[in-house]
């Protein structure tokens, strides 16, 4: 049976009764027809397949627009403020405030700084002992050799060994930490030399005291620590004029001191028998620091010696001149 499928729309004359050039034309216009269909369908696959590339891009995009804002996000946050925050505490003698900024900027949440916070470490670890907190010092220590570097846990090396002999010290292990000292003193580790002298000191061996303050000062600056160390013992021996540079040089150092220097400044107008600047200075001292009942006792006995004992101060007075 002859096929009914094309057909002229028109006049829906049959297949079979068409003339040659009429079937051609009909074949030729069905031809033409799917080709086209076929071309509009493959127009409108491709143009699903560019939605759905350009879809997959603007997702990408914002997966990666979300991830560089988190890091950027991150790398804005309060981490290296509270360092730098944390370093000039640090520098100012300010230790426990330095000591709680380097552990908020430790514990604040931040990609790709490994290297910043092992350093952060350090400075941690430095405080801790500057504090005379040798046991938290020789822990953060230890987590640098843990968790660091191979370079920076020989770096962390002989400061974990100078804790270590400082945890002896509060121990009373003095001989223990003192051997230990020496060993990284004469490693060529003038810090530790500090330590040493601290040893010394608490041992009452003031000379030995000196010598190891003078090794570590070859290679570091004055801190308000060791100029309150030496200025005390020159004025104990009467060479004030070296102990008030000690005093000068350690006041412009640091905080930490800060007081105890000022004090000794205070000895060392009384040892000029200048009492009244003696008294001038007490008064500033007392006052800034109230709760201290030494620096009280300091300024009611300076006022008593300007104020009420006038003769015995013009009788000290005229035997200088004399």
């Amino acid at each position: 049976m002859a096929s009914n499928e094309f057909r002229d729309h028109d006049n829906e004359i049959d297949f079979e009764d068409m003339s040659l050039s009429e079937r051609e034309e009909l074949l030729k216009h069905e031809a033409r027809r799917r080709y086209i269909a076929r071309k509009e369908k493959q127009k409108s696959r491709k143009r699903k397949n560019t939605l759905l590339t350009v879809s997959r891009i603007l997702a990408i995009t914002l997966v990666i627009f979300v991830i560089v804002a988190y890091v950027f996000y991150n790398m804005s946050s309060a981490k290296k403020d509270k360092r730098n925050e944390g370093i000039e505490a640090f520098e100012n003698g300010k230790y426990e405030e330095a000591v709680r900024l380097f552990s908020e900027s430790i514990e604040e949440s931040q990609w790709f700084t490994k290297d910043m916070d092992i350093d952060t470490y350090f400075y941690l670890g430095d405080a801790y002992m500057r504090l005379g907190k040798f046991q938290e010092a020789k822990e953060t220590y230890h987590y640098i050799q843990a968790f660091g570097s191979k370079e920076t846990a020989s770096l962390a090396n002989p400061y974990l060994n100078i804790s270590d002999a400082m945890t002896d010290v509060m121990d009373g292990k003095y001989d223990m930490a003192i051997e230990k000292l020496k060993v990284e003193v004469d490693n060529g580790d003038s810090v530790a030399a500090m330590y040493l002298g601290t040893c010394y000191e608490m041992l009452g061996d003031n000379k030995k005291m000196l010598e190891s303050y003078e090794i570590y000062l070859k290679d570091n600056p004055v801190n308000s620590y060791l100029a309150y160390q030496i200025s005390t013992y020159y004025l104990e021996n009467d060479n004030v004029e070296l102990a008030k540079a000690y005093i000068d040089n350690g006041l412009e150092a640091d905080e930490e001191y800060k007081d105890k220097l000022l004090f000794n400044d205070i000895v060392y107008y009384e040892k000029n028998h200048d009492f009244e600047t003696a008294l001038s200075k007490a008064e500033t001292l007392k006052n800034d620091y109230p709760d201290v009942e030494e620096y009280k006792k300091e300024y009611d006995f300076l006022y008593t010696r300007v104020n009420v004992d006038t003769t015995l101060s013009n009788q000290s007075e005229t035997t200088e001149t004399e």
